[in-house]
């Protein structure tokens, strides 16, 4: 009847944006700028999944992670992310500066530190419902994801892309494919990014190249195509 029943308040009435599979195991309650929210862990069968042999190689698809290309795949399509926390980026830094020359703990200064919080919580709403929806296309195209498994705390010490890296947050994306892909019976699997930019995808010769060479040419097999194509495949 679009309400919850917590023990010691009572009928709480709710928003149920979708309906709920399985024994319901444990529920959390959590307040999140200005908002209440009902989380709840179910348990229900696992789905069974295909044994790698035996799904053909048309449903099989690399992913190359980076910044001018969210994902790029070995069959040449690719995912522009929208820079959703740059979009924001001036309003969030105009709030921020309002609140350093507010009193701590007046009531202006909760005022302001309260819309900065509902800020960032509409550029992760933004980007999370970017990344399921992206998720969930990649998926249905495909049972088997391969994704690198980069190590994200060192490239953050790269302090001319930390926001950049921070804002595509790569490491949410992965562990929300995982999830995905468990409950649709599906694969994604991650293997070592090293030397995929600067092996040739054709006959693996070693082709070295800078950050700032977009595209790969092999002197061996004369392979020519983009860069992050090529490390997809």
């Amino acid at each position: 009847n679009g309400k919850l029943y917590l023990s010691r308040i009572g009928q709480v009435r709710i928003f149920l944006h979708r309906p709920i599979e399985g024994t319901i195991e444990r529920l959390t309650i959590k307040y999140d700028g200005g908002e209440w929210y009902a989380t709840f862990l179910v348990e229900r069968k696992e789905i069974r999944k295909p044994t790698l042999k035996s799904i053909p190689d048309d449903k099989i698809r690399g992913g190359d992670l980076g910044l001018l290309s969210f994902i790029t795949l070995d069959n040449s399509e690719s995912a522009e992310y929208p820079k959703f926390l740059r979009q924001s980026e001036q309003k969030i830094n105009l709030l921020q500066r309002r609140l350093s020359t507010k009193e701590n703990g007046s009531k202006r200064y909760r005022s302001i530190a309260f819309n900065l919080a509902r800020m960032h919580l509409h550029v992760t709403r933004q980007r999370e419902d970017w990344q399921n929806k992206l998720i969930l296309s990649l998926l249905k195209n495909a049972d088997v994801l391969v994704l690198e498994k980069l190590n994200i705390g060192n490239m953050l010490h790269n302090h001319s892309l930390a926001r950049s890296i921070s804002d595509v947050s790569w490491g949410k994306f992965s562990a929300k494919a995982v999830c995905k892909a468990a409950a649709l019976g599906k694969w994604v699997l991650y293997i070592d990014p090293w030397g995929t930019t600067q092996f040739c995808c054709n006959c693996l010769t070693w082709v070295p190249k800078g950050l700032s060479e977009r595209s790969h040419g092999c002197p061996n097999c004369n392979a020519k195509l983009p860069r992050d194509v090529n490390s997809a495949k």
